[in-house]
């Protein structure tokens, strides 16, 4: 047997944390308060790892909240937007939602952007050019597309590689063997 000196790559799923007073009713919150997350937050950094998910949806907004009430600036963030609406990526909403979640974790830039999932009501394009703005903002490194429905958009991102606003796509595995681009804003 070889033995492997690197360490596994762990991302942190912050789904179940949330805020003390987040509610029961309404969410999948089980570790509740920053004094409560913490331990588990220098547990996880202890052993060398720093990459946590997030998402403005978990928790109603309280998962983001209570990562900024913590120090987080020597961890890796990775947060996700959802489509809670009709036209929620049309570009002014995805950019207001994007920017709550820097607000919530206190956060200037997040090393990855996802869109969780297709906006059916906001034309891909639209979405696209408002995601660039934002990465010209330097807000994030990179940006993952989840859903597999955004497979149907790959004749439009291929466009964008060769006109210069993405500059490259990176693929890796998540959820049931689904192939999840991921794009590299151009510069």
């Amino acid at each position: 047997m070889v033995k492997s000196n690197s360490t596994p790559k762990i991302i942190l799923g912050t789904m179940t944390f949330g805020l003390e007073t987040t509610s029961f009713e309404t969410s999948v919150v089980r570790v509740r308060g920053a004094q409560n997350i913490k331990p588990f937050m220098d547990v996880f950094k202890s052993h060398g790892h720093e990459e946590v998910d997030t998402a403005r949806i978990y928790g109603n907004g309280d998962t983001e909240l209570v990562l900024g009430q913590l120090r987080m600036e020597s961890f890796k963030i990775a947060t996700k937007v959802w489509p809670t609406m009709p036209r929620a990526f049309a570009p002014n909403n995805l950019k207001h939602t994007f920017k709550e979640s820097l607000a919530a974790l206190k956060a200037t830039k997040v090393d990855v952007f996802y869109l969780h999932m297709v906006d059916d009501t906001t034309p891909f394009d639209e979405t696209v050019k408002a995601v660039d703005e934002l990465y010209r903002e330097g807000l994030f490194s990179k940006v993952r597309f989840l859903d597999e429905n955004f497979r149907h958009e790959c004749d439009y991102v291929l466009g964008q590689l060769s006109s210069g606003l993405l500059t490259e796509i990176h693929s890796s595995t998540l959820y049931d063997s689904l192939d999840c681009p991921t794009l590299q804003p151009g510069k």
